[in-house]
């Protein structure tokens, strides 16, 4: 019961307070309070950066839209990397090259009036990552020449690593080219074991081990701080089925992400 108390404790102390993040419309945010991950659905219609408020445990609602101060000292605490379009897939989404890392991600919130080749600064969530702005430092003649390159079939003569990748990337002759070595698909446990590593690491903490209990849900072993614990949940959307500690019926109030502050707050629980 302590864990319940404390639990409800955090919530009436959160409830109402604003935080900012980036949505997709029907999306969910997530804010990190007091070392509790909240995931909520925006109640609203909305999409992009907005500043929110809790209203519960499960839901946010819109207070207004994120201005370029408050989407800056987002892009600060969270280290906002340079990144260079490079095209969209079949779907419409795009995708960037991470100049940092030279990785390639798919990007969201990308303005309308973006193009191929242009810069935006942007924060990384998994695979993921949020566009905050234009690149302040970059200049629209270099992404002017690397498009004209493209219309000319011509590899771009100068520039660095990035750029050319990203030319190679956005080239329709070059797109759908064989690599140039054999990459083995991810097996289903292997794409089970990236989704829980995921929705765990934003709480802290890593997987150890899950195993399977029919097709609907999962026994996930994880540890944080040395405290290792086992969850159930749904497979489909990792809800909370059994915590393993006494939460008087509301398990299901939470997911992996959020389960893990809560568990961290009981450790001596069972």
């Amino acid at each position: 019961m302590d864990a319940l108390r404390e639990l409800q404790r955090s919530e009436r102390a959160i409830l109402g307070r604003q935080f900012v993040a980036p949505v997709v419309r029907g999306g969910r945010v997530r804010v990190d309070v007091d070392g509790l991950v909240w995931e909520c659905r925006v109640e609203d219609p909305f999409e992009g950066w907005g500043i929110f408020a809790i209203a519960s445990n499960r839901r946010a609602r819109l207070v207004r839209e994120a201005g370029p101060g408050a989407r800056q000292a987002y892009g600060r605490r969270f280290r906002a990397s340079t990144m260079v379009l490079c095209g969209q897939d079949a779907r419409g989404r795009w995708r960037a090259l991470d100049r940092a890392s030279g990785q390639l991600v798919q990007v969201r919130l990308v303005p309308p009036t973006a193009d191929v080749f242009d810069a935006v600064r942007a924060v990384r969530d998994g695979g993921q990552a949020w566009v905050l702005a234009p690149d302040p430092s970059a200049t629209p003649r270099r992404a002017a020449s690397m498009r004209q390159a493209l219309l000319d079939a011509s590899p771009p003569a100068s520039g660095d690593g990035v750029y050319a990748l990203a030319w190679r990337l956005a080239h329709p002759g070059l797109q759908n080219s064989p690599p140039s070595a054999p990459q083995a698909r991810p097996s289903p446990r292997d794409r089970t074991s990236r989704r829980l590593s995921s929705a765990l690491g934003l709480a802290g903490a890593r997987l150890l081990d899950y195993r399977e209990l029919g097709s609907s849900e999962l026994d996930v072993s994880w540890e944080r701080d040395g405290m290792r614990r086992t969850t159930r949940v749904r497979s489909h959307d990792l809800a909370v089925v059994s915590s393993g500690i006494c939460l008087s019926g509301r398990d299901a109030d939470f997911d992996l992400t959020s389960i893990v502050g809560v568990m961290a707050e009981a450790p001596h629980q069972h």
